[in-house]
């Protein structure tokens, strides 16, 4: 009996110390896989040159395209200014992209009370929680829509940052190639879809 109470003991042991050491592999496993942040869109070192409303009826959007692998979106960074009349929501949207156009919707991203927001110029840092896989080498959308009267986005006449030569954006004005005018000063940053 004693015999037999010393093997279920030694038996344990080997069950216990086998379960800790799987524990531990999965936890070193977990920890050395980070996920892989990448910039898709970055035009924010460029100096404003102008402010663009967005309001009830007036929207903009600006196109960014993703590179080997598919992603998902984490955060936008947009060159904001609101002023001491404004109220109203602000919508971050992801759209498709239409032959070069704005598409249809495919995700909303955030909603702002933009009451909550300061007044003036500031940096808008809006952390993405979107489960939408975004394909690789693809192009797509960011637009911004509003209720009320809700602000403006800086633009710029430099064409400098990661993506900026390649994309195009949209305003009350029409559709126009970054190259041309000079793009809205935003980061869009992904991290890449882990296996």
């Amino acid at each position: 009996m004693a015999n037999l109470l010393a093997l279920s003991k030694r038996g344990l042991r080997r069950v216990s110390c086998l379960i800790v050491v799987t524990l531990l592999a999965g936890s070193v496993f977990l920890i050395s896989v980070p996920l892989k942040a990448e910039t898709l869109f970055d035009s924010t070192t460029n100096p404003i040159f102008g402010l663009d409303p967005v309001s009830d009826g007036i929207k903009i959007a600006a196109s960014f395209s993703t590179g080997n692998g598919s992603v998902r979106l984490s955060n936008l960074t947009l060159r904001w200014r609101r002023d001491s009349a404004q109220t109203g929501d602000i919508r971050i949207l992801l759209l498709n992209d239409n032959d070069g156009r704005p598409g249809s919707v495919l995700a909303n991203l955030a909603l702002i009370d933009s009451r909550t927001l300061p007044i003036g110029e500031q940096w808008l840092s809006i952390p993405i929680k979107n489960e939408k896989e975004l394909k690789e080498k693809n192009r797509y959308w960011i637009e911004i829509t509003a209720s009320g009267s809700a602000g403006f986005v800086a633009y710029s006449r430099e064409r400098n940052g990661q993506g900026v030569a390649t994309e195009s954006y949209l305003n009350m004005y029409g559709l126009h190639r970054n190259t041309e005018t000079g793009p809205y000063i935003f980061k869009l940053t992904s991290f890449e879809k882990t296996p």
